[in-house]
């Protein structure tokens, strides 16, 4: 009897042990989630940045009208050749602004949007070709006064940093110059020459591309940038005043509207600093 007994409770061990493996072995693994970083860009920031910049003004004329006196402007006289009277020089200085946006961190991947604006003072002075004469005794100036951007930003948080290239639109504002004379031997300064001058205010725009690196530590966070602003090829109307508009239209007060087809591309190197605000974003994990 008692080896009867012993057999049953060593069945019914085996049994509960058997019920037990099976109920292991049919109960689903879950593997952990990967690791969050320790450190979250999620969130709303605004930002003071500044630097360095330089460009470059390529300007090809395409064609005048002359307006003698107080009487209509005549008819396009285009350049024959077209476009042979083309200039091309640089221009360098600096710039200063402001910048809001928005982060999404998934992970080790981080999303944003962008915008900016800045005031600038990148300018340049070169020997141009204009349509009296296609020496180098006229003068070109060109001045970026200010300029904006909306990009997106797609970046690679590492710990603490973020790698990350952005692009989107970008406008700038130009004024720009032009001052010739109708002599080989004499240049702007010389007195007695017939002369023409003109100014032009304009605003363009165009695309920018960019890549940087950031540094986040609690709410704030420091960072290098690199932009290249093409703002690509557009009219530009130059009206000349003075002696020699007034020699070559034959009448006194008179005006030449010279046309020209300007490109700009401007090279940004900015540092900056942003604080971060954690509406609607987790609290930074402060690690040592």
């Amino acid at each position: 009897m008692k080896k009867i007994l012993a057999g049953i409770v060593a069945l019914a061990a085996l049994t509960m042990a058997g019920s037990a493996v099976a109920a292991d072995m049919a109960t689903p693994v879950y593997k952990a989630p990967p690791p969050l970083p320790v450190w979250d860009w999620t969130g709303f920031y605004v930002g003071i940045q500044g630097g360095g910049g330089w460009g470059r003004t390529e300007q090809s004329v395409t064609g005048v009208t002359i307006c003698p006196g107080a009487g209509a402007c005549g008819g396009l006289l285009p350049l024959v050749p077209a476009g042979t009277l083309q200039s091309s020089y640089g221009t360098d200085g600096w710039h200063a602004g402001g910048v809001v946006g928005f982060n999404w961190q998934y992970y080790h991947i981080v999303f944003g949007v962008e915008g900016e604006a800045n005031w600038s003072d990148i300018d340049g002075t070169g020997a141009c070709q204009t349509w009296v004469t296609a020496t180098p005794f006229n003068n070109c100036h060109t001045r970026l006064r200010g300029f904006a951007m909306a990009t997106g930003r797609l970046g690679l948080a590492v710990d603490h940093a973020l790698i990350y290239v952005k692009g989107g639109g970008a406008w700038g504002r130009f004024d720009q110059q032009i001052f010739q004379t109708n002599a080989n031997t004499c240049g702007p300064a010389c007195p007695g020459c017939l002369t023409a001058a003109a100014s032009v205010v304009n605003d363009r725009s165009g695309f920018v591309v960019g890549a940087g690196v950031e540094y986040g530590w609690r709410n704030w966070s420091v960072k290098l940038e690199y932009d290249m602003i093409d703002i690509g090829t557009g009219t530009i109307v130059f009206t000349q005043t003075g002696p020699l508009i007034d020699a070559v239209a034959g009448a006194a007060n008179s005006r030449v509207n010279v046309f020209a087809l300007d490109r700009e591309r401007i090279h940004l190197v900015k540092a900056g600093l942003n604080y971060r605000f954690n509406w609607w974003a987790p609290a930074p994990v402060v690690t040592k």
